[in-house]
């Protein structure tokens, strides 16, 4: 196993520095401390023209990827006396750059760090950042809480000079929402001297209006001749507090998450699923805007199905691929964030329903099976109100859990529409006919005698015998060619199903028995009028025999009026088919 490295004499490390300067003018370089923060470049450093740098340490120039090398490479310079490691530069990341640390303390008293192959204007551009703010601080205070002596420290956290604090109640700096808590701290302290409180947390104002948290730790000395104040211990936790509330903010975030997709997966019809997209978004995300794009399964558009701070007027518009942020999530297949911008930026379809002139925008794809189901379009107006990266990731999530459940609904639609038709023609099947055919009786029967009720059986001429002669595959085309036609020429209050074999039957509510023999009489020309191509390409004949029928007041019953039309039919069949009879 291979020893730990041997350290670099000082005077290796000098000829090393001293080299590594004379070969690169250009580069940039550093002075670092033990802890590895940058500190002032010592004069006695033979620069040969680098820049020096202006940040708090390496980390602070590098991309995220890369602060584990960084570290690493720092703490073989502590061992050794000196290491390299090629990293990229957040202000530059496509082009890599090579950082040299030499342990420089013996001649310089400071470490080196030189950064190489970079292009200048990147690390010129960087920003001045000064030294990082001390984290702990003291003041002391009489009984009252008044600051008598507060330290630099204090000053340089909350930016306040020590004229503007002495002579004033600490609890005039005091966020409102911590002053019961403060307040309870300091009589506890107070009223047990001789006790070490535990420190209490509260936030502060800076002279700037913002809030910085002290963890704060009061030590009663009033009584001590020698000093006769409280001396408060402070230290600077508004880092911590910001990530615990920024895992707080996740918490909450994928809590509500999970209810939307309980949600989501509970639903079960489109038109419901689209409604409830809009309030479990809003729940999730807080937004000014939602709006819900949907793919249209009849011509391939997505048009938009619901909309929440928009005019009700966008519903209904369509939203084309690549234009503005929607259209780009449809486009890109990805999750798309824009930050404010103009209204004429914005999507064509939607620009003229915004109500402000510029909004932060988030475009989520429904991607299932490949295929971009929709977009939810997520907006806010005040150009501060950013979106979280923790939101980001929260609004791909969405996109997922909405995909899925879309496609569930899908699926159980399609589920129910097989269930309820004859897999041939499209048409309604006989088990779904009678059970709506009974409805419609006893709708009757309630409007009687107000209403009416018709039927028409339909049979097609020598099927059999068509099928014999030109083939199951025609016969099957001549069967979906009047269900078309039935389709074009009923309305869609009608009950129009596939009674049997060639057998179709229609039942059509307050229609006179004169109406009724019209509408019999076009689909027959109808279906005379067309031909389905034969195994040779021959167009092929069918037609199509009809029986009409009312049903009786007096009789109002399933039996009386299909044995009516059957009975029409059966006429009009022994009249020569292709025709309609009426009884």
């Amino acid at each position: 196993m291979a020893g730990k490295p041997t350290p670099l004499s000082p005077e290796a490390l000098d000829s090393a520095l001293n080299a590594l300067l004379a070969e690169y003018p250009t580069a940039f370089a550093a002075a670092i401390n033990a802890d590895g923060v940058f500190v002032p470049m010592p004069a006695s450093v033979p620069l040969r023209g680098q820049h020096v740098l202006q940040a708090r340490s390496v980390l602070d120039l590098v991309v995220s990827e890369d602060r584990k090398r960084v570290i690493s490479t720092w703490e073989r310079a502590r061992e050794t006396g000196g290491a390299t490691a090629q990293v990229r530069l957040a202000l530059d990341p496509g082009r890599p750059a090579v950082i040299h640390y030499v342990d420089a303390r013996a001649h310089h008293g400071v470490y080196v760090v030189v950064v190489v192959g970079v292009d200048a204007a990147a690390l010129r551009s960087l920003p001045e950042i000064g030294p990082k703010p001390p984290r702990m601080a003291r003041v002391r205070k009489n009984e009252v809480a008044v600051f008598l002596e507060v330290d630099e420290a204090t000053t340089k956290i909350l930016g306040w000079t020590a004229a503007d604090m002495v002579g004033i109640r600490s609890l005039d700096l005091i966020h409102p929402e911590d002053q019961d808590r403060a307040l309870e701290s300091w009589m506890q302290m107070l009223s047990e001297p001789r006790i070490v409180q535990p420190p209490v947390r509260l936030r502060h104002r800076r002279s700037d209006g913002s809030w910085t948290w002290f963890e704060v730790t009061n030590h009663n000395l009033l009584a001590d001749p020698d000093c006769g104040y409280v001396l408060a211990e402070m230290i600077d936790i508004s880092d911590e507090m910001a990530a615990q509330e920024a895992l707080l903010d996740r918490v909450r975030l994928f809590a509500a998450l999970a209810e939307f997709g309980a949600a989501m997966n509970a639903i079960r019809e489109p038109e419901h699923l689209v409604m409830a997209l809009i309030d479990a978004v809003s729940a999730v995300v807080p937004a000014d805007t939602v709006v819900i794009i949907m793919l249209d399964r009849g011509d391939g558009r997505y048009r938009v199905r619901a909309v929440r701070g928009l005019a009700p007027g966008a519903v209904g518009a369509i939203i084309e691929p690549g234009d503005g942020h929607t259209g780009r999530a449809i486009s890109e297949r990805a999750v798309i964030l824009t930050e404010p911008h103009p209204r004429a930026q914005s999507n064509a379809a939607l620009r003229d329903y915004l109500v402000h002139e510029t909004t932060w925008a988030v475009g989520v794809p429904l991607i299932n099976e490949d295929v971009v189901l929709g977009v939810i379009s997520v907006g806010r107006f005040e150009t501060d109100a950013t979106f979280t990266p923790a939101e980001l990731e929260v609004f791909g999530l969405i996109g997922s859990h909405a995909a899925l459940a879309l496609a569930n609904v899908y699926l159980v639609e399609e589920v129910s529409a097989l269930a309820i038709h004859d897999g041939l023609t499209g048409l309604y099947n006989r088990r779904h006919f009678d059970a709506e055919f009974d409805h419609m009786i006893s709708r009757f029967k309630r409007r009687a005698p107000a209403g009416n009720l018709a039927a028409i059986m339909f049979d097609l001429d020598h099927f059999g015998d068509f099928n014999r002669q030109h083939g199951h595959l025609a016969g099957d085309a001549v069967l979906r060619l009047f269900a078309g036609v039935l389709h074009e020429r009923l309305r869609s209050a009608d009950l129009v199903a596939r009674y049997g074999g060639e057998e179709f039957i229609v039942i059509l509510e307050d229609s006179a028995l004169p109406d009724v023999v019209r509408v019999a009489e076009e689909v027959r020309r109808g279906l005379e009028a067309r031909t389905v191509p034969g195994a040779d390409g021959t167009p092929l004949h069918a037609t199509v025999s009809a029986g009409c029928a009312l049903i009786d007041p007096a009789n109002p019953t399933r039996e009386s009026l299909i044995g009516g039309a059957d009975v029409a039919l059966f006429m009009a069949k022994r009249a020569g088919r292709n025709q309609v009879v009426a009884v």
